[in-house]
């Protein structure tokens, strides 16, 4: 009976087994059964493989994300992230060129651009020397791209017009694109040391650096003054000078009616007379120029570097001229 069966049903058997062998399951069993010396030497399992991979995104956009690491433009160009687009300019061929990066502002920490004051003009205009300062003013508030720094503008009325130096400086800056919050005012001081008294206390509490801003003239003396302020109100800061070159009249410019007599000096008369401070006024100007207050003077040696620099200039002066 036996043997009779096994020759009734031994082709099916036989038909079974020449059916296609690679979707046969005892093939595919026998197939996972393969002990682990047989896969290739760090290839994970696929159990493996499933514990460290994240759940994929079903949707059809969200696919198309997964499988290209990089997103990329029109042209075959890496695209920036989406969040740094700012806008988009309508009617350009080239959708790269269609968008428009917003580029960070971030504040420059621990450094304020400080620029003092010049006597107005009688009509309240600003001299060319005031213009020098502020122009380099704006160049320091944004000196690097994608940042900016906090301006002092410094200077009260001391023209008796009506309107102070600093009010006219933020508006200089204000024309030449410096956002009114980056500009703090300092609009009491009379006098150049004034200007140090009166500006340390406005500045933030990180600034651990002044870029220090007046003309190149005025700068021996008013980096003196604010290193005496500074130790007097132990407030323990780096000075960074930055001189504006030029802004005097010429010969002929300094006889035009309407300007103030100390606008009208030359760079020449203007060296001489910040010699003459130096020299024979600073202890004056130390003890009587704050009402109250006494600053006390720096070491001599201190003093003599400010006569040298004025010298210095003087004999550069008299050689191109």
């Amino acid at each position: 009976m036996d043997e009779a069966l096994r020759r009734k049903w031994a082709p099916h058997v036989l038909n079974l087994g020449s059916s296609s062998s690679s979707s046969s399951p005892s093939r595919r069993r026998k197939r996972r059964a393969r002990s682990p010396s047989h896969k290739r030497e760090g290839s994970p399992s696929r159990k493996q493989t499933e514990r460290v991979s994240h759940k994929q995104p079903t949707s059809r956009s969200s696919k198309r994300a997964s499988n290209s690491p990089q997103r990329r433009d029109c042209n075959g160009y890496q695209r920036p992230p989406t969040a740094a687009i700012g806008s988009v300019t309508k009617g350009s061929a080239n959708c790269l060129d269609a968008m428009v990066l917003a580029e960070p502002t971030v504040q420059v920490a621990g450094e304020v651009v400080v620029v003092l004051g010049q006597s107005l003009n009688p009509d309240g205009t600003a001299p060319g020397t005031l213009l020098r300062r502020a122009e380099l003013a704006v160049e320091l508030h944004s000196q690097q791209p994608g940042s900016w720094r906090q301006v002092v503008v410094s200077g009260g009325d001391v023209a008796q017009i009506g309107k102070t130096e600093a009010a006219v400086m933020a508006d200089l800056l204000r024309s030449r694109g410096v956002p009114e919050s980056h500009i703090i005012l300092e609009n009491q001081s009379q006098n150049t040391l004034q200007n140090a008294w009166y500006v340390l206390p406005l500045l933030p509490a990180d600034c651990e650096r002044i870029l220090l801003v007046t003309s190149d003239f005025h700068m021996p003396r008013s980096s003196y003054f604010f290193e005496a302020i500074m130790r007097k109100m132990d407030a323990h800061l780096q000075l960074e000078t930055h001189p504006a070159a030029g802004g005097c009249p010429t010969a002929e410019e300094s006889a035009t009616f309407g300007v103030s007599k100390v606008n009208r000096m030359v760079l020449q008369q203007r060296l001489y007379q910040e010699l003459l401070y130096m020299e024979k006024k600073v202890g004056i100007f130390l003890k009587h120029h704050i009402p109250g207050v006494v600053i006390p003077a720096l070491p001599h040696a201190r003093l003599e570097e400010a006569l040298q620099q004025l010298h210095a200039m003087l004999r550069e002066h008299s050689s191109t001229h």
